[in-house]
This record gives structure tokens, C-alpha cells and sequence, in this order.
């Protein structure tokens, strides 16, 4: 049936319309028998799916009972992926209702600063700097902010992290990735 016609990564057309942000149609999909709880293979959720756009979705799905403390098989929650899409008002709403940790680490040692650099993220990583997150924070492989930002060719985010000095541990992370 159409509840289970998913895609290489186990998302079907519920998840996909959470992910999408279109309200419309998630209802429309629970009113024709969608599972609300249904999760990706690596465990995604609709409440998950719905981080990067606003909150309107999330708080629809938390008011139907989805879970908004999963996280998938690698340790990713809310919180991690609302950062990688710039959506402060999910993180202030996250922190306000659900107490989420800012300085929470996924299975890889990723902190949301670091998911926001990855993405780019130059008002995320303003916003999580002014509440108190450990910019200097090393993924499991040794790699800071700086050295992810520079790895990953993001000029603005390496602009960003050198203007504002967040590279003093630049030499000890390179040192703990390279074994110099």
C-alpha cells in the first residue's frame, strides 16, 4: 500500500510532506490513515523532518502525540538539525518548551555549532554563541569549527570563525586529525 512506498532511505510521503512544510498536506495524510509515528530507516520522524522550516508543524505534531525527543541511529535530535537549517525559532522554542541542551553531542561528537557550520549558518552560530555553546568543540575525529569550516570550503564561515578568533585551538585540533 502507500504507506510503505518509501525512498532509498526509508522516507515516505508523510515524511516527505513534514519535511516539506506543508501543513496541508500532513493532515491530509493523517486523515488517510498515515502512520504519525513512522520512522525513516535511520529512525527520522515527521516531528525531525519538520525542523527546518517553522514551527508550525512541530507543534502539530507534538499536539497528536509524535515523539520530539527521538533521535536517529547516529544520535541527531531536533535540536542538531534545526541548527543545520537555521531555524532559530525552532531552536528557542526546542530550549523554552523542551529544555533541550544546547551543548548536546551527537554518537560523532557534534555539537549544534558544528552542524550550523557545515550549513553554513553564519546567524545560527551568532545566535548559539550568545547562549552559551562550546564553540571550541572536537568531533570524535579531533576537528573544531575552524577546521570543519575551512575543510569544507564555506569562505564565509571561515571568514566568520577568524574575524571572531574561534581558531585558538586551530593548531591542537590539526594536530589531533593529522598526528603530526
Amino acid at each position: 500500500n502507500i504507506y510503505n512506498i518509501v525512498d532509498f532511505t526509508g522516507m515516505n510521503a508523510f515524511l516527505n510532506a513534514c519535511e516539506s512544510g506543508n501543513l496541508e498536506l500532513v493532515k491530509y495524510f493523517e486523515n488517510n490513515g498515515f502512520n504519525l509515528e513512522f520512522t525513516s530507516y535511520n529512525n527520522m520522524n515527521g516531528y525531525l523532518c519538520a525542523m527546518h522550516n517553522g514551527t508550525n508543524i512541530a507543534n502539530y505534531l507534538e499536539s497528536r502525540g509524535v515523539d520530539c525527543y527521538v533521535s536517529t541511529t547516529n544520535g541527531t535530535n531536533a535540536y542538531l538539525i534545526a541548527a543545520s537549517y537555521g531555524n532559530i525559532p525552532m531552536l528557542q522554542y526546542l530550549e523554552k518548551h523542551h529544555n533541550f541542551n544546547i551543548n548536546y553531542v551527537d554518537l560523532h561528537g557534534d555539537n549544534a555549532y558544528l552542524w550550523a557550520v557545515w550549513a553554513g549558518e553564519i546567524p545560527t552560530l551568532k545566535y548559539l554563541e550568545t547562549h552559551g555553546i562550546d564553540v571550541y568543540k572536537y568531533d570524535e575525529n579531533g576537528k573544531n569549527a575552524f577546521v570543519q569550516s575551512v575543510e569544507i570550503g564555506g569562505f564565509e564561515v571561515v571568514k566568520y570563525l577568524y574575524d571572531k578568533k574561534i581558531y585558538d585551538n586551530f593548531i591542537n585540533s590539526y594536530t589531533r586529525c593529522h598526528k603530526i
